[in-house]
């Protein structure tokens, strides 16, 4: 049974996994507001053939995601090259997109969709602008965070074999608190705060399951509020921020995103 997860704010990591739990298949879905995430969810998706059921869990508060994960493989030398680090702050999603991006955005989303190192005069010419249209412009969208930037790796080649996925149940009063602990755990690659009894979803990536045992300790010793309902294993990540994948997570082909019509 796929199980579905809304992101309402017009931002998704474009995931879809293969899992070994109480559902097959796991999708991050995008959608300008909540009645297009229903008809994503309930109409294109639950009228695939051979798609049983669906369950949605609309997502509220994101306290980390795959763009703050951090192996610690640099030196700090090398690290100290780096610009800094936004903030990570909480994100309050939204029921409805703020703004959809003009044409001129929504070109440079998708050549930098395509690939994410393309310089100023490239994108220029990739999107039919002048490259000072192109940098004013990437500039804006980079500092009111329309756009991010990240770079990924082949999770299993780099040792990091197992990803699991929890949904547990929090204390109201304990939610924000524990959701941005969480969120400084070096195996947490995302924790965002979701609707329903289970209100906080937690991914974690591992190195191999017998490593589930020590963590889950670990999080019932640091987090006493925390209750763990549901763990599910990732059999394969099939496609994760419109890169498909293949079974050792190296990227074999690119699905463009692109926002629904309104």
């Amino acid at each position: 049974m796929p199980e579905d997860r809304g992101d309402t704010e017009g931002r998704a990591e474009g995931t879809e996994v293969l899992a070994a739990g109480d559902f097959d298949l796991l999708a991050s879905v995008v959608a300008a507001d909540l009645p297009a995430l229903g008809r994503s969810v309930h109409g294109l998706i639950g009228g695939l053939k051979g798609v049983r059921s669906t369950r949605t869990r609309p997502g509220i508060t994101l306290y980390s995601e795959g763009g703050d994960w951090r192996m610690r493989a640099m030196e700090p030398s090398g690290h100290a090259e780096l610009s800094t680090p936004r903030a990570s702050r909480p994100t309050v999603y939204s029921a409805h997109m703020h703004h959809r991006p003009p044409p001129g955005d929504r070109a440079l989303l998708e050549a930098l969709g395509r690939d994410g190192r393309l310089g100023y005069t490239d994108l220029g010419a990739a999107t039919g602008m002048s490259e000072h249209t192109a940098r004013r412009r990437l500039q804006r969208m980079i500092r009111d965070r329309d756009i991010t930037f990240r770079c990924d790796l082949a999770h299993p080649v780099a040792g990091l074999s197992t990803v699991v996925l929890y949904r547990a149940a929090v204390p109201h009063t304990h939610l924000e608190g524990t959701g941005n602990a969480l969120a400084r755990m070096e195996e947490v690659r995302l924790a965002v705060s979701i609707s329903g009894s289970d209100n906080l979803l937690v991914m974690v990536r591992l190195r191999g399951l017998h490593a589930i045992d020590p963590f889950e300790a670990h999080l019932a010793e640091r987090f006493p509020n925390l209750t763990v309902n549901d763990r599910t294993v990732f059999l394969h990540s099939r496609k994760r921020m419109g890169r498909l994948l293949d079974a050792t997570g190296r990227a074999i082909g690119h699905v463009p995103f692109s926002l629904p019509q309104v």
